[in-house]
């Protein structure tokens, strides 16, 4: 816990922009977002609570002895975490890049000229998101989420998240949108191996997937 936080008092978080990083396959060029720092982005404010709620994962170990009801000892078995966020003043462009990202990556145009077909356009089905590769990486897929806190000074980030389930709601109307988003974080670790050549001649990861050290959430700030 950063040490600027007292032991007990209010807990008031303040205003919170919302920013992302995506891997280093996204550029100008492809996502349409202006400047040249396009891996670090601002997604929008958000008009309300933003509401994090990790998932803890046990599982109880029987014996005959405790009887059927209470375990002898449980299995700590990972965690996920989901975030909720009304968002206003919000990038259109970013916001496609994120949604893009949670499909497995927008298609290229067969043009091979490096642009991407229009938004909504989906990839095939079985992709995964981390392609194997680390965080942030070109071909990683998965979105470093970052919560600012510039009155509590206590910053969320989530390193590898996604846009998942129903993934936006975009009210349209002749009011400014409150457009909701639904976000699940998990400890995502890439192969430990190095790149090896597949059949098709394609650099792929090839090692063990260790849980131990892979990082769910801190209180780290992106730069």
């Amino acid at each position: 816990m950063p040490n600027n936080i007292p032991d007990r008092d209010w807990v008031i978080n303040g205003e919170t922009l919302v920013r992302v990083k995506f891997g280093a396959h996204i550029s100008p060029t492809v996502s349409n977002i202006s400047g040249s720092m396009t891996t670090l982005c601002e997604l929008g404010l958000a008009e309300d609570q933003i509401r994090i709620r990790p998932r803890f994962v046990h599982k109880d170990i029987n014996v005959d002895d405790y009887g059927p009801d209470i375990p002898a000892d449980v299995i700590a078995l990972m965690a996920d975490c989901t975030i909720s966020m009304n968002l206003v003043h919000t990038s259109i462009p970013t916001l496609d890049v994120c949604l893009g990202e949670a499909l497995g990556g927008q298609v290229e145009d067969s043009d091979n000229d490096g642009s991407l077909l229009p938004f909504g356009t989906l990839p095939g089905a079985g992709l995964t998101l981390g392609r194997g590769c680390q965080p942030l990486a070109s071909g990683c897929h998965y979105v470093s989420l970052s919560l600012l806190s510039p009155q509590l000074k206590l910053p969320w980030r989530f390193p590898t998240a996604y846009l998942y389930g129903t993934p936006m709601e975009w009210p349209l109307g002749t009011k400014y949108s409150s457009i909701s988003l639904n976000w699940r974080a998990i400890p995502y670790s890439a192969p430990t191996g190095s790149l090896v050549l597949s059949t098709s001649g394609v650099a792929v990861p090839f090692g063990e997937v260790y849980s131990s050290g892979s990082v769910l959430l801190d209180h780290g700030m992106d730069n």
